[in-house]
């Protein structure tokens, strides 16, 4: 929970057990397989991920000051 909100609240953000990384694509191993989710679904388990981020994919409506919208 703490680590959704730390999105639109730095103050949620906990540094100690966390890092932000700002990146395009991704690839993501564990060293043993984990049950996952996507969006509260279980999509299997899984010892690697691998994700891309395609801009402009999602509509967000905000105010013109909202700091996180770049």
């Amino acid at each position: 929970m703490k680590a959704g909100l730390a999105k639109f609240d730095e103050r949620f953000h906990d540094h100690q057990v966390s890092q932000v990384i700002q990146t395009n694509q991704a690839t993501i191993e564990f060293k043993e397989k984990h049950l996952l989710q996507l969006d509260g679904e279980v999509i299997g388990t899984m010892d690697r991920i691998d994700a891309n981020m395609l801009k402009g994919a999602i509509y967000l409506l905000s105010t013109q000051d909202n700091p996180y919208i770049l």
